[in-house]
């Protein structure tokens, strides 16, 4: 099957405190034959305080997609207030005889850069609370008949105005 062959990665490229918005970017690898089936699940960073839970938003006109040829599509859908899916179609019409990436000669790379929104009372908190400073983002890839590959990356968010970004799947604390 595709196991090794598909690839996914999801990193946070900036944070914009003055906007309150953190800039995402997800890149997973098409084999030469295509894919019956891809979709991203992304669980917008979320924190529980003040007996309240508090998650960032995408914001949807933020979302771009390359490295789909000129008939595939995608569509984005609202999962739940803290979820997002994001549909790959082998053609402009989105139904479900049509869902997957087309095979090509050679692999390729379709990349998805989109934006959340922070969320004011968190970032307030997080003015106090150090630990609140951290916006998890995870994804998971569904390619074919699998259950999903994760990726995920943390963009620090904090009142001074410093952009930390990064390029790692996994877990980590920055500092």
């Amino acid at each position: 099957l595709w196991e090794g062959r598909v690839n996914v990665s999801k990193s946070a490229t900036n944070v914009d405190i003055e906007n309150r918005e953190i800039s995402w970017k997800v890149t997973f690898n098409v084999p030469a034959e295509g894919l019956t089936y891809a979709k991203i699940v992304d669980t917008h960073p979320t924190a529980w305080f003040d007996n309240a839970n508090h998650s960032e938003k995408l914001l949807a006109d933020s979302v771009n997609v390359t490295g789909l040829l000129p008939d595939e599509s995608f569509l984005v859908r609202p999962d739940n207030d803290t979820q997002t899916s994001i549909k790959f179609y082998k053609a402009k019409e989105q139904k479900k005889a049509n869902e997957g990436l087309l095979p090509t000669a050679e692999g390729r790379t379709v990349t998805v850069e989109f934006k959340t929104e922070i969320d004011d009372t968190w970032f307030e908190a997080s003015k106090a609370t150090t630990y609140l400073q951290n916006h998890v983002n995870n994804i998971k890839l569904y390619v074919n008949e699998d259950s999903g590959k994760p990726a995920q990356d943390t963009a620090v968010v904090v009142p001074n105005p410093i952009i930390k970004t990064g390029n790692y799947v996994g877990s980590r604390n920055v500092n």
